[in-house]
């Protein structure tokens, strides 16, 4: 098993059909982890986000994608919380 990082639009927009493929045959797809989606929500996200790849070492196409969001909040105690989503 190889895990790449997605980490620009670019390589984003260059796995859509890879990621269309994942995404119908998987039963529990849902509309927020749709390429179309997360195309118009990525972009307006800037640097908080990265996508895990992956697929077997000997294949070019990945078989799964996890899509992280990170983001820094300050808490009521006006201390930073670091977010994974």
């Amino acid at each position: 098993m190889k895990v790449d990082v997605i980490d620009t639009y670019a390589e984003f927009e260059s796995v859509r059909a890879n990621w269309n493929s994942v995404y119908t045959a998987d039963p529990d797809a849902n509309a927020f982890l749709s390429w179309d989606w997360l195309s118009k929500w990525l972009p307006e996200d800037n640097d908080h986000w990265l996508i895990l790849a992956a697929r077997s070492s000997q294949a070019k196409e990945y078989v799964g994608f996890f899509p992280m969001r990170f983001n820094t909040r300050l808490a009521q105690s006006g201390e930073p919380v670091s977010e994974i989503a």
